[in-house]
């Protein structure tokens, strides 16, 4: 940024011919004019760790000029004292504003902080009764920064240690769904009750994610008709197997991964699986290290 800093105070100081202390020795609008072609080629000038525009970067230079335009305003307008608004700064680069007009160079700040949201649901099928479930999801985030977006056509998926592959998952449709199912459900196959969930909209396979509103994606479901767990992969939910009596539970790994086309691949979170039954089924997070311990599997 340093170097940002300087290189476009040289290049105000060139077009402006005034002093390198003084950048606003201008007096002329032209002056203002030359001053934005300035900081677009700067914009070019920096790049990130992938030799793309960093969007911090070009925010502290959006404010940067937003400041030297105030110091040309007030050089022009000398008997003027009112302040220099930020929607002046708009008027010199565009309607769009300074960091609108930089959407090119933003992506979607999404974080998964690992918290696993359990519920207990009731649905009712015409012609097979009431369902109870038991949820478990992941929940996600989206900064609330102004240097982040909406994050578009999302898609959640899980991986085990033990596997090859990443399985999607459902989303829970942030605009709600029914839990009225219209037709049978056959209560002991797995693969047609997370179809009936997506006929109600109750799961979406995609969800855009807005700034500040946090999502939540099934990982898996207890069934409480049958005792059964299973993983909530989509469209063939994986049984996850109560140990035998009198014997010890196998914890598994359970990787939760998100991926969507405007931003960079999140890391992927750890969790824990205690293989169980209906009442004492549970999940937890770990950290990247105790996973890569204790069941050698890289992140």
């Amino acid at each position: 940024m340093c170097c940002f800093r300087l290189w476009f105070r040289e290049r105000v100081f060139f077009l402006g011919k005034g002093s390198v202390k003084s950048p606003v020795g201008c007096s002329s609008v032209q002056s203002c004019k030359n001053a934005v072609v300035v900081f677009k080629q700067a914009s070019e000038q920096v790049s990130g760790v992938d030799g793309q525009p960093h969007s911090c970067h070009i925010y502290r230079g959006c404010t940067f000029l937003h400041n030297l335009a105030g110091s040309l305003y007030r050089k022009l307008h000398p008997t003027d004292n009112r302040r220099f608004h930020r929607s002046s700064i708009r008027l010199l680069l565009g309607s769009s504003g300074s960091v609108r007009g930089l959407e090119f160079f933003i992506e979607p700040r999404l974080s998964i902080p690992g918290r696993i949201h359990r519920q207990e649901l009731e649905f009712v099928s015409k012609s097979s009764g009431k369902i109870r479930l038991r949820i478990y999801c992941v929940v996600v985030e989206n900064s609330d920064s102004r240097l982040s977006k909406v994050a578009n056509d999302c898609l959640a998926g899980v991986s085990l240690a033990s596997e090859e592959g990443v399985a999607f998952v459902g989303w829970y449709n942030p605009l709600g769904g029914e839990n009225t199912i219209d037709r049978s459900i056959d209560l002991t196959d797995a693969s047609d009750m997370i179809h009936a969930l997506h006929e109600v909209q109750f799961l979406t396979r995609k969800v855009s994610i807005n700034r500040g509103v946090p999502v939540s994606a099934l990982i898996a479901f207890a069934v409480q008709e049958t005792g059964r767990v299973y993983l909530a992969t989509y469209p063939n939910p994986r049984p996850i197997l109560a140990p035998f009596p009198n014997t010890k539970p196998v914890p598994q790994i359970l990787a939760f991964h998100v991926q969507g086309g405007e931003f960079s691949q999140l890391r992927p979170k750890f969790f824990e699986l205690i293989p169980s039954d209906w009442n004492s089924f549970n999940i937890r997070l770990i950290s990247d290290r105790d996973a890569i311990a204790r069941f050698a599997v890289s992140p």
